[in-house]
C-alpha cells in the first residue's frame, strides 16, 4: 500500500524539471529529471511512516555504530526524454560529500530492468585509499565509464535492478550513477541519514504543516533524530 500511495504522489505533487514547477506528465517529457522538494515530501503521512520506520533507523544505527540524525527525503522522476547520459541527472559515475557520515535508503517505485535506469555502483569505492589520484586530482567532477573502467576490476562493477517496492541501502561516498533511460520512466525516494550535523544551520530544517499525532509523538520521543524537524 505504502508503495503504491508514493508512486500517486509521484504524479499528485509539483516538481521540478529545472526550469518550473509542474506536475509529472509522462506524455509530455520536458526534461531528463524532475525533482520534488523535501518540504513537501516531509508532510506527507506515509514519507513520514518511513522515517518512524524501525528496521531502516536499525540498519543505519548498525552501519554507523552510533545513533543516526534524519537528514532529508529526496524523490524524482527520471525519463527516457534524452537518450544519452546526463551529468545533471547524476547519470555519469561520481561520489557523494555531503556530511562527516551518512547513508540513505533508495526504494524503487516503479519496476527497474535494464531499460530504465538501474542503480550502478562500485563495490568497495567507499573505502579509503579506494579511488586514484589521478580520478580524484580532476576535482569533482561525472567519469564517463570508459575512463572508470582502467581501474576497477568488472567483477566490482554492480547493478541493482528490482520490481517497485525493492529497495537497498547505499554509502554514496562510493562511485556510483544511475544508468540513462533507454524507454518509460523512473520513480525513486531516497531517505537520507547522518551521524553528524557538522556544518548545519536552520535553513536547512523541514518544516511540518501537515503530521499525523503518531509522528509528532515520534519525533518529541526523539528529539536528536528528528532534530531538523519542525512543527508549526
Amino acid at each position: 500500500k505504502t508503495v503504491s500511495e508514493l508512486y500517486n504522489l509521484g504524479y499528485n505533487l509539483k516538481c521540478n524539471d529545472g526550469k518550473k514547477i509542474t506536475y509529472f506528465d509522462p506524455k509530455n517529457l520536458s526534461a531528463v529529471r524532475y525533482n520534488f522538494d523535501k518540504q513537501d515530501l516531509i508532510n506527507n503521512c506515509h514519507v513520514q511512516d518511513l522515517i518512524m520506520d524501525d528496521f531502516l533507523i536499525e540498519t543505519v544505527r548498525q552501519y554507523f555504530q552510533s545513533q543516526p540524525i534524519f537528514d532529508l527525503p529526496a524523490m524524482w522522476w527520471s525519463t527516457s526524454y534524452q537518450k544519452i547520459a546526463s551529468s545533471e541527472a547524476a547519470q555519469l559515475y561520481h561520489y557523494d560529500m555531503e556530511r562527516a557520515k551518512w547513508l540513505k535508503i533508495f526504494f524503487y517505485l516503479t519496476d527497474v530492468d535494464d531499460n530504465n535506469g538501474p542503480h550502478y555502483y562500485i563495490r568497495g569505492s567507499h573505502k579509503i585509499n579506494s579511488k586514484p589520484k589521478s580520478l580524484l586530482s580532476r576535482g569533482y567532477e561525472r567519469i564517463t565509464d570508459e575512463e572508470i573502467s582502467k581501474f576497477y576490476d568488472p567483477i566490482d562493477f554492480r547493478i541493482i535492478k528490482g520490481k517497485k517496492g525493492t529497495f537497498f541501502v547505499g554509502d554514496t561516498l562510493c562511485w556510483h550513477k544511475g544508468k540513462n533511460l533507454i524507454k518509460n520512466n523512473r520513480l525513486v525516494l531516497e531517505l537520507n541519514y547522518t551521524s553528524s550535523l557538522f556544518g548545519y544551520n536552520d535553513k536547512e530544517d523541514m518544516i511540518i504543516k501537515n503530521t499525523t499525532k503518531k509522528f509528532k509523538l515520534f519525533c518529541s520521543k526523539n528529539p536528536n533524530y528528528s532534530k531538523k524537524i519542525k512543527f508549526e
